[in-house]
């Protein structure tokens, strides 16, 4: 998250005994022009959101935030617990709205646009994310792989006939104290068009468009 910036209006009530213990806090109001970015997706969002104070958390929504294109939008809820096993628990839901907009670059790049809904709840050591998505509009996905390698040396891709056995699986090391589990449930349809760029400079390319089911899960393991 980048460029976290908008006004906080409300009002914030804190209470206590006569010796200053037990303390309680509570308060309500709303996060005027919230404005987020999210640049790794190249997603901006913008909101008017309640939110409000209690001793347990913050709550924020549910209110619609809309994507920097106005191509649409999505109903968020989220909660930051000050106690308890979870520290994050955030929801959202969109019946159309901007999920991808990257210029090209070495990574991947394009233009997404989708439905869907999903949930990210967690510690802050440890979070998991679950998306349900449908693609929807005219969307480009590119996955450029031009880049000084030969495609044995690209770990993610793999061709093989049907018949062939699964390869097992190679489970990565942790390499810090932070976890993020990611599972998607995918409706890919016509409206994506994937394209695998294998040398640009020659227009080596290979595109399809297709529909089906797909499920990733990438474990942080």
């Amino acid at each position: 998250v980048d460029a976290l910036d908008g006004r906080l209006k409300g009002k914030v009530n804190l209470e206590s005994k006569p010796d200053f213990s037990d303390f309680n806090w509570y308060g309500s109001g709303f996060w005027a022009n919230a404005n987020l970015e999210l640049p790794s997706i190249g997603l901006g969002l913008k909101s008017s959101t309640p939110w409000t104070l209690t001793k347990s958390g913050v709550v924020l929504g549910p209110a619609r935030w809309a994507d920097h294109r106005g191509v649409g939008s999505a109903e968020i809820r989220a909660k930051v617990a000050f106690e308890g096993p979870e520290l994050v628990d955030l929801t959202f839901k969109t019946e159309r709205m901007l999920m991808l907009d990257l210029p090209p670059n070495s990574d991947f790049f394009g233009y997404v646009v989708g439905s869907g809904q999903g949930r990210l709840r967690g510690t802050a050591n440890a979070l998991r994310l679950d998306i349900q998505a449908k693609s929807a509009d005219s969307s480009v996905f590119v996955l450029p792989l031009d880049a000084p390698v030969s495609l044995d040396e690209v770990e993610f891709l793999h061709f093989k006939s049907r018949s062939a056995p699964d390869a097992p699986r190679v489970r990565r090391r942790p390499t810090d104290d932070f976890r993020f589990d990611l599972h998607l449930d995918l409706e890919v349809t016509p409206d994506v068009l994937a394209r695998l760029i294998l040398d640009e400079t020659v227009g080596d390319v290979i595109e399809a468009r297709g529909s089906g089911p797909l499920q990733l899960d990438v474990p942080w393991v």
